[in-house]
């Protein structure tokens, strides 16, 4: 769950309750995740609000550094959403259901004087089959046996029900489950995360158009929607996009990841030519911010504004004189960027304000020992970032002014890696985007960008599902050594109050950030169970966007541009905007058809923690507006024009 999009989490959970009602003729109450590796700070937001009151999992048992100190609790999300939680204290998932495992289960378990009954989940689970005719035996003689403690077979939702009568006596946690062991899932198979997220985001960008064109006449392609949905859900399964299954197994998902790709591709290019007509080419901005935007098109140069989720012609670009660059450095109206003679960036400072960003380098590629682990594709050395390590140095490096962007193209080569990096300046942002070629040939190795920032803060602000959450940058306590690296969707920031910088990327995960040091952790070259992990060809890019204050609305709105590129195509489309906010804390995340077809949904979520209203505008005419939960049941009738959000509100509205 620290991988999947929100939106991805909100499809499983959709498509899983819809098949166990349609095929079990059961609602589904337990979100049942035994064995996943941490769970973000939003997850009690998506269960809750999608019909899923109880939790259970082993995982956190398995931290590395510090006990968990529960098993039964209430947890709380990052929006105060609240869901039961029950970790069964055998800490297994695989329990024999013996004596000696129930008796420790008895002893471990650290809410027994809150809540009398444990869950003790025995058979083999790893890789199926369930309990045996032995497990069965073990257990049902331990209903009654002298000097053990009592067990009494029976179902999961009874268990939790039984729990939940004693919900006010146990300990409350806040914030993310995080797991104090396989980090590494993070970065690994980086060509997958890469296609998870890239179909997360088409799949939505589609969703959007199908249901404009919906609005027109066209017909919804619901089963196409659902069929490739269903496919990207299926790789985030664990092993899979975690990055720690067999070579056989990304060797199939990357081609699949192609073809929806092309697929999806190919839909959208029809969606679009159904809405376009006359002559030209216009642009499409499937994100909820204003957006201006240059384009190249056979080998010219044009711009657009967008509107959010709106459409605009590409006009002709007139010539750029606010960018420079020297043999050192490039500049734009913002920035200027100075870079030593290997590659690193040694100065950024903004022309406004003058103020230096870069404490010591910034951008430097560094290669750390990787070293083997028994978890190999799963875990990283928690103390990597003091063995020696290699910085990559440019051999050549060229610079030149393309269209609005100025261009510093550094060329490295370590043994059989290659890797060709642009450094890029468009003419309008305080922006420095690192666009990088890599052709990676490493063993044991860590591929990693590091920026040592001119700002200091306590804290790290990351994006993860829906909002964000806020980590400590100390490496003093346990607790804080203990997360060496930590997880993020499309940015981490780090502001003082005066100043600051977000990191942005658009497939990568894991980073670490401690003290002044944001560490991107680019690519991995473990050899178990894949010995070919990572091995071959990348493109990626990460830009770090220079701000002044602390992290807002400017930092979501960057990493959403650089995660939903526009989308061309050829005429004109005589649309403005879909739908969008007066208020740019309240992001627009998912247009579509309603799953039963009566309504459009739009789904919104307050994104800098606070308190927030808005007045949503759209074009789709509707009687009626409803809120919903996360499943679409109907809950009541809502104002869009006067919508009030709580801190990190997820609410999803219904256009009848």
């Amino acid at each position: 769950t620290n991988l999947a999009s929100g939106e991805a989490l909100i499809r499983q959970v959709h498509y899983g309750k819809d098949f166990f009602r349609k095929e079990l003729g059961q609602e589904m109450k337990m979100c049942w995740l035994p064995d996943v590796f941490g769970y973000n700070g939003n997850l009690p937001q998506i269960l809750k609000k999608s019909g899923l009151p109880y939790f259970m999992t082993i995982k956190l048992s398995w931290n590395e550094h510090n006990r968990f100190p529960y098993r039964s609790f209430v947890w709380k999300g990052i929006d105060g959403s609240q869901v039961l939680v029950h970790m069964p204290p055998d800490d297994n998932y695989n329990s024999a259901g013996s004596p000696a495992c129930t008796r420790h289960a008895a002893d471990n378990y650290t809410e027994r004087d809150q809540a009398p009954e444990g869950l003790l989940v025995y058979g083999i689970g790893d890789g199926g089959g369930g309990p045996g005719e032995a497990h069965i035996e073990l257990v049902m003689r331990q209903r009654s046996l002298a000097g053990s403690p009592r067990v009494t077979p029976g179902s999961a939702i009874d268990f939790f029900e039984k729990l939940d009568q004693y919900r006010d006596k146990l300990p409350a946690y806040s914030g993310e489950l995080y797991l104090e062991k396989h980090q590494g899932t993070y970065t690994t198979q980086a060509a997958n995360k890469a296609g998870n997220r890239r179909c997360e985001y088409a799949l939505q960008n589609l969703e959007a158009l199908c249901t404009l064109a919906w609005q027109k006449g066209r017909a919804y392609p619901q089963d196409k929607l659902d069929a490739w949905w269903k496919e990207v859900l299926l790789y985030q399964f664990h092993d899979i996009l975690p990055g720690s299954s067999i070579t056989r197994v990304y060797e199939e998902s990357r081609a699949r990841y192609e073809i929806i790709s092309h697929e999806i591709n190919a839909e959208c290019d029809a969606v679009m030519r159904f809405l376009s007509g006359g002559e030209g080419v216009s642009a499409f901005n499937p994100t909820s911010y204003q957006r201006h935007e240059y384009i190249r098109q056979n080998d010219a140069w044009y711009h657009a504004s967008l509107a959010p989720y709106g459409f605009a012609p590409l006009q002709e670009l007139t010539p750029q004189n606010e960018l420079d660059f020297g043999e050192d450095n490039i500049e734009n109206e913002f920035i200027r960027v100075r870079f030593s003679d290997h590659g690193e960036i040694i100065s950024a400072i903004t022309k406004k304000d003058g103020a230096e960003f870069a404490e010591n380098q910034l951008n430097t590629l560094r290669l750390y020992r990787d070293k083997w682990l028994f978890y190999n594709a799963w875990d990283i050395d928690w103390k990597y970032f003091t063995k020696p390590s290699k910085v990559l140095k440019a051999y050549r490096h060229e610079s030149f002014i393309d269209g609005p962007t100025v261009v510093r193209r550094s060329f490295y080569k370590h043994g059989r890696t290659t890797l060709t990096q642009d450094a890029v300046l468009y003419a309008d942002r305080p922006i420095i985007y690192f666009k990088t070629n890599c052709d990676f040939h490493e063993t044991f190795k860590m591929l990693r960008a590091d920026f040592d920032l001119s700002i200091h803060s306590p804290f790290v602000t990351c994006d993860i599902q829906l909002g964000s959450i806020e980590r400590s940058t100390g490496d003093t306590t346990d607790v804080e050594k203990a997360q060496f690296e930590i997880c993020a969707h499309k940015y981490v920031d780090l502001s003082d109050g005066v100043r600051g910088a977000s990191l942005l990327n658009e497939s990568k995960y894991g980073h670490r950030v401690k003290g002044n040091r944001i560490s991107l952790n680019l690519l991995r070259s473990p050899i178990y169970p894949d010995k070919k992990a990572d091995r071959g060809k990348h493109s990626f890019t990460y830009a770090l966007f220079l701000h002044q204050g602390g992290c807002g609305t400017e930092t979501v709105m960057h990493s959403y541009h650089l995660n939903k590129p526009v989308i061309l195509t050829s005429g004109q489309v005589d649309v403005g905007s879909m739908a969008q906010t007066d208020n740019p804390a309240i992001v627009i995340e998912t247009i579509k058809r309603a799953h039963n077809a009566d309504g459009i949904i739009l789904r919104l979520y307050e994104s800098q923690g606070k308190p927030a209203a808005c007045r949503l505008q759209t074009i789709f005419p509707h009687y009626e507006a409803i809120e919903t939960n996360l499943m679409e049941n109907e809950l009541g009738s809502i104002d869009i024009r006067q919508l009030a959000f709580t801190p990190f509100e997820i609410k999803t509205v219904k256009l009848k």
